[in-house]
């Protein structure tokens, strides 16, 4: 089961797992669901898009002044927000609203406040999408409005960081704490997101060697 775990991590939701395995998967829905319930793997929330990619739309979509429609057109087949969800968030952006939340997390190593954990995107770049080799960005992904702190968390650090982690059922719970507030909150687009700052002990910090400043 846990290999179902791993595609459920990869692909962000059942039914796109179903679809990347052209529905061969010998397991019912509800039981997929099921095995997830019992891997205590807390369910993506939002639509099934990642929160940067609708914000890396928009930050190219100032730079080049252009109809979104004409961008749109030029995204690759691997863009998964669809025109109806740009067009509502331009919408709620030009009137200041913000509609959905989001969770984002500053990760520092053992004893080394100066440096942050990044995820360094090697995927192909996508010109046209102004998305060159090497691009970084912190954990992130969509929230929903009822989650705890704790589980807000948590389903960040199952998709971005700790994902082998959370396959193997050895998540590494101790790093989030109940007194843990974010320091800051940024509006992006028609989301609002909190950032939290986590401090990593010295056996977790091992495994980011290559965190940067």
């Amino acid at each position: 089961m846990a290999h179902l775990v791993a595609e459920y991590l990869k692909y962000g939701s059942v039914d796109e797992v179903y679809k990347a395995h052209k529905y061969d998967i010998p397991i019912s829905y509800p039981g997929f669901q099921r095995v997830l319930d019992r891997w205590g793997i807390v369910k993506a929330a939002g639509p099934n898009s990642k929160l940067s990619e609708a914000l890396s739309f928009f930050v190219h979509l100032a730079k080049e002044q252009i109809p979104l429609e004409t961008l749109y057109k030029r995204m690759p087949p691997s863009f998964q927000t669809s025109i109806g969800t740009l067009h509502r968030i331009l919408s709620y952006m030009k009137e200041g609203v913000t509609r959905r939340v989001g969770t984002a997390l500053v990760i520092t190593p053992y004893k080394k406040p100066d440096h942050i954990l990044v995820a360094n995107d090697i995927s192909t770049p996508r010109v046209e999408f102004g998305k060159p080799f090497g691009s970084v960005s912190i954990p992130m992904g969509f929230s929903k409005k009822r989650d705890t702190k704790q589980k807000a968390i948590l389903r960040v650090l199952q998709q971005e960081v700790f994902a082998k982690q959370a396959i193997a059922q050895n998540m590494p719970m101790e790093i989030i704490t109940k007194d843990t507030e974010p320091f800051m909150y940024l509006d992006a687009a028609d989301v609002r997101v909190s950032i939290y700052h986590l401090r990593l002990p010295k056996e977790l910090s091992r495994s980011f060697p290559a965190s940067v400043t």
